[in-house]
């Protein structure tokens, strides 16, 4: 309670003198803008930087844990690439590119532990399958004999930089699991690892090759009683974590409604705030809501004393194979044809840029297949950085302001790299 009194005295709504505390003026804006305990949610409108046309609206969650300057989404069929975040607007350019499927999903209704054991049941056989001829009935035999994981029978398969864990923990304690482990691999790698999940499986992707014996030594390395540890370490690394981050944020009155998140970097405010019980309540509200500590602990327990048997493959199960289905859409790609490498092609040399001389601060703009030479023609110096046109404005408000360091440096990094 005195940390939370604290709290929100160092963010001026409250104020504390020996004994006593009362609120400030400003408290009252605070208490309007989080009344209601429904997450105050913005819609952000997609526009296409080439005609300036309205496409359509994402979420602020999406938002917030998908899109960044040059992240890919689906929309319309199409997909598009980011530019910039712009207020309550987000920039973007149809791009042609591996085929990429949607993939957010939202909040679904959670599967929890007792539904993935009356499944674990019903693979037993200890349910009786009616109305199924023989022909059916020995499809699903071959189906099930040796492909599917029970609660007491988890499998781990692999095959290159890919790995999918059959374990029957629900959709919390999966996710929970996904989680750590990626954090873990990209940790010890370097790299980044990607993670799905449903209440069945949970699959990982690297860029190296990974063997069932790898995950199996990871899962082993995880101490139960040191979870909420784990978490802590994984919620800078986690873009899940930054919507849970921003909606508890919003309710201490860190980060108001109106705010741009276009200029907000949420893993420096996530770690400006790492020791707060603003991070603290971050975490709480991550377990509680979206992950089964007990059902992980139990499951970890249990592949330690062997309650629970590990079996390897490197290979991957026409089951793993089947959830997989939905994930393999969005990272196999399209043969580029000669028409399309042509098209974009023509689309590149015909984008708009914008160059800008670090010495004599001169500005240039034309079209790609327009500029002949990147040297300056006032000063003949060859430190010219190169921008997209539609990064004008905010270029040439760092170089009138001078306070957007971020930009500065990206201006000399820019120059530096033609």
């Amino acid at each position: 309670f005195d940390d939370l009194l604290g709290f929100l005295a160092s963010t001026r709504k409250l104020w504390i003198e020996d004994d006593r505390v009362g609120k400030k003026g400003s408290v009252l804006h605070y208490y309007l803008e989080n009344i209601s305990m429904i997450p105050s949610e913005k819609n952000y409108r997609v526009i296409d930087i080439a005609n300036k046309k309205f496409v359509g609206t994402l979420d602020e969650r999406y938002v917030v844990n998908e899109i960044e300057p040059g992240s890919y989404f689906v929309m319309r069929g199409s997909t598009w690439r980011t530019s910039r975040i712009d207020e309550n607007r987000i920039l973007a350019e149809p791009f042609i590119t591996p085929a990429i499927a949607p993939k957010w999903s939202g909040e679904d209704i959670p599967v929890l532990l007792d539904v993935t054991e009356r499944v674990s049941d019903l693979r037993k056989g200890n349910y009786p399958v009616l109305d199924l001829d023989e022909d059916s009935l020995d499809r699903m035999h071959k189906w099930h004999d040796g492909n599917l994981a029970t609660t007491d029978r988890a499998i781990i398969e692999s095959r290159g930089g890919e790995a999918v864990i059959q374990s029957l923990l629900g959709t919390k304690g999966n996710f929970a699991l996904g989680e750590i482990l990626a954090s873990i691999l990209t940790a010890v790698t370097g790299e980044s690892a990607e993670m799905d999940y449903s209440p069945y499986h949970v699959y990982l992707r690297l860029a190296r090759h990974v063997t069932s014996r790898d995950i199996l030594g990871l899962i082993r390395s995880i101490e139960p009683g040191r979870i909420i540890s784990y978490v802590n370490g994984l919620a800078r690394r986690s873009r899940f974590f930054n919507g849970v981050f921003l909606y508890e944020a919003r309710k201490f009155g860190v980060i108001s409604v109106d705010s741009d998140l276009g200029r907000i970097r949420m893993e420096k405010i996530i770690d400006a705030y790492r020791d707060t019980i603003l991070f603290k309540d971050s975490v709480r509200k991550l377990v509680s809501d979206y992950m089964d500590i007990e059902t992980l602990e139990n499951f970890l327990n249990g592949v330690k004393d062997g309650s629970i048997r590990i079996d390897l493959a490197e290979t991957l199960s026409e089951a793993s194979n089947s959830f997989l289905s939905h994930y393999l859409e969005r990272v196999i790609p399209i043969q580029p044809t000669k028409v399309i490498l042509e098209a974009v092609k023509n689309r590149l040399m015909n984008e708009p840029v914008f160059l800008l001389c670090t010495r004599c601060r001169n500005m240039r703009s034309g079209k790609v297949r327009e500029i002949s030479s990147l040297k300056c023609p006032s000063c003949g110096s060859s430190l010219v950085a190169v921008f997209s046109e539609y990064e004008r404005e905010r270029v040439t408000e760092a170089i009138a302001s001078g306070e957007d360091r971020e930009m500065q440096r990206k201006i000399i990094k820019n120059a530096h790299l033609q």
